[in-house]
């Protein structure tokens, strides 16, 4: 909001923390056209842009009672949209690849040895999984395994963002070095 409703903004917000339904729709309306436009250039889909900005205040809503009154609504706000919009072209992304694969015939390794590698390969990756503490797995899984953005887990779980990311960063650590030295590694 203008400089000049900063205060009111922030009074706004503490509202909107509460769960007040007229303060989100007052933020609703005076973000939306703004962030539709950033979107829609972003985007270049009318129907997209829609959806992710509805998306977005459904993340607001669902997230309200950790907005911050005293820190950028704002560039929180356009965050959340960037995210959502990187989150549309990965999904894109994953989807024309799988759908490249369908169209191509398999292939087999010529080599037996090839096969064995990738399937001990597999088998301790399977088993590092399995090692992970119980919430930090399910987090992996859903994010690394189902392909769901970190945002849907987020609201999945009732979990913030950056508790999703911390997971993921430790599990991929943890998977890593426990590749690394071929399924040995020991817990502790």
């Amino acid at each position: 909001m203008s400089s000049n409703n900063l205060f009111d903004e922030k009074q706004i917000l503490v509202e909107l923390a509460k769960g007040d339904k007229v303060a989100f729709e007052k933020i609703y309306n005076f973000y939306s056209r703004k962030l539709y436009c950033k979107l829609l250039k972003l985007l270049k889909s009318k129907v997209i842009a829609e959806e992710i900005l509805q998306d977005v205040f459904m993340i607001i809503w669902n997230n309200r009672s950790s907005v911050k009154p005293e820190k950028s609504f704002c560039s929180y706000l356009f965050c959340i949209a960037t995210n959502k919009c990187y989150d549309h072209y990965r999904r894109v992304q994953r989807d024309k690849k799988s759908a490249g694969n369908l169209n191509q015939p398999s292939t087999y390794p010529e080599n037996i040895e090839q096969v064995l590698i990738s399937k001990e390969t597999s088998g301790i990756l399977y088993h590092a999984i399995e090692l992970l503490p119980p919430k930090r797995k399910l987090i992996f899984r859903l994010c690394k395994v189902e392909g769901k953005t970190y945002e849907e887990v987020s609201l999945q779980l009732g979990i913030s963002l950056s508790t999703i990311s911390d997971h993921i960063v430790k599990a991929n650590h943890f998977i890593k070095t426990h590749l690394v030295k071929g399924g040995q590694y020991v817990i502790g």
